[in-house]
Parts: C-alpha cells; structure tokens; sequence
C-alpha cells in the first residue's frame, strides 16, 4: 500500500481510554452501516442457528427426548465430573473391601494373600487395558527418567502389603 492511500484511512484515537467527543464522531463518520453491514450485525446477535420445530421448542431425538436428556447429562457431567470421579471411586473401593471381607469369612474362607493376588491381578488388567486404549505415553513401563522410582515403588509396596497381612 502506498504512503498516498495509507493517509486515507481513518485514523484511530492515540489514546484508547481518552472518551475525547471529537475521536468518537470522527470514526462514527468513517464508519457507514449499509443495509448489508446491518442484516450481518442482526443475524450475529440472533445466535447459532435454530434447528427445531420452528416455535421455539428444541427438536428431540427419538420419542422419549433423549437428545435433551444427552445434552442435561452433559452438561451436569462437565460442572460435577470431579466430586462424581472421587464419589465413584469411593463407591466401588468400598465394595471391593466388602467382597474382600466376605471372600475370607465366607465358610471355609480364602487366604488373606489369594484375595489380595485377585483383587491386585483384577487393578492390573483393567488398568493395562485403560492406558493401551488412552495411548498413555510410555506404556508399560514410564518414562525411562522415572523408571527405577517406579521400580523401588512397587517393591516396596509389595512387601509393605506382603508384612501387613
């Protein structure tokens, strides 16, 4: 662009926070809102497009609405996803220690460590099958930087748990 067709074009206030009259009603003339230009501004303040029945109602998916009921679970999930997780996580860590408690009290009962080799053996499945279908970084083993900490950490508690019971 040349320097002749730079001066054309109007001119920003220096100062954006000066509430100067004059800067205002200069850009105001610069700026001509055509019938164009205004049908643009209507329709962009309207929102997304509406797709339902044409009264204002939302379409439903299927008979029963479950496309409303989709869009409110979603919706709750994504405020409460945090509190649900550690509900969910207390929920089914109690009744792992319940069907522990009654794998060893039932007749003639399991051995402390069989109960602990299933429960421990069930964790590992499902969390190998979690981190190969997430793409985990560094599966199985982590990364090498950490790897030996990861090491010393099952050991121990290997025989933490192992000394407990």
């Amino acid at each position: 662009m040349s320097a002749a067709n730079y001066k054309k074009l109007p001119s920003a206030p220096r100062n954006p926070t000066s509430n100067s009259s004059d800067e205002v009603e200069s850009l105001d003339e610069d700026f001509e809102v055509t019938p164009k230009r205004r049908a643009r501004l209507r329709d962009a303040s309207a929102g997304p497009p509406h797709h339902g029945h044409g009264d204002g109602r939302p379409k439903t998916v299927g008979a029963r609405g479950r496309g409303v009921l989709a869009g409110l679970f979603a919706s709750f999930w994504a405020k409460n996803r945090g509190i649900l997780l550690v509900g969910f996580s207390q929920l089914f860590g109690a009744l792992m220690n319940l069907t522990a408690r009654l794998l060893e009290l039932e007749g003639a009962g399991m051995h402390p460590l069989q109960v602990l080799f299933a429960r421990q053996s069930l964790t590992t499945i499902c969390s190998c099958i979690y981190m190969y279908w997430t793409n985990v970084p560094d599966f199985p083993f982590g990364k090498r930087e950490v790897r030996l900490l990861l090491v010393a950490r099952g050991v121990s508690g290997f025989f933490g748990i192992f000394c407990l019971w």
